[in-house]
């Protein structure tokens, strides 16, 4: 299921229409316990994901199904992956309590620790200029606090928001 989430994601981005869209699974590396996923803007772009269990930033490149996985650091549990503007795929890492950065062409690793006054901080999703809006196959968990703050959908209705807005639609959220 998460390998056709992440297909999917990668058609999204591309800006393919629902009606074209064919589903292509893509074999992900066993132990990696992928938690979230973030597609490239960019037609043909990565797909990022993160990889809680084994402490991997995990790279899908959607045209040869190759997955690179790039390590985050000693203890690293990624929860959230998002992608600024400059193309870096972002991090919140609960298991070094950090915010994590890798830069998009030299895959380095930059990490910004919370303050040790903070203590442990349960860091999940990381959004850029709004909230985390995103699909799950937990139905029975929707309608519940089970995510940290993103507001969940059905993965079918995310289809259909995505067919009724465009990419960088402002969402107001009462």
């Amino acid at each position: 299921m998460l390998a056709r989430l992440i297909s999917l994601l990668s058609m999204l981005a591309s800006g393919a229409a629902i009606a074209q869209v064919s589903v292509q699974e893509y074999p992900l590396p066993s132990g990696v316990g992928v938690h979230d996923v973030w597609a490239d803007a960019a037609p043909g772009g990565p797909v990022w994901f993160s990889a809680q269990r084994s402490g991997h930033l995990g790279i899908l490149d959607p045209s040869s199904g190759k997955v690179t996985l790039v390590p985050l650091g000693e203890n690293s549990s990624p929860h959230g992956v998002v992608a600024a503007a400059d193309g870096a795929p972002w991090l919140t890492d609960g298991g070094q309590n950090a915010i994590v950065r890798v830069d998009p062409k030299t895959r380095e690793v930059k990490a910004w620790p919370l303050p040790q006054r903070v203590g442990y901080a349960n860091l999940n999703t990381a959004i850029f200029d709004g909230a985390g809006i995103h699909g799950t196959d937990d139905i029975g968990s929707l309608g519940s606090a089970a995510s940290h703050g993103c507001v969940r959908m059905a993965v079918p209705d995310v289809i259909d928001l995505y067919d009724r807005v465009d990419v960088g639609t402002p969402v107001y959220i009462q």
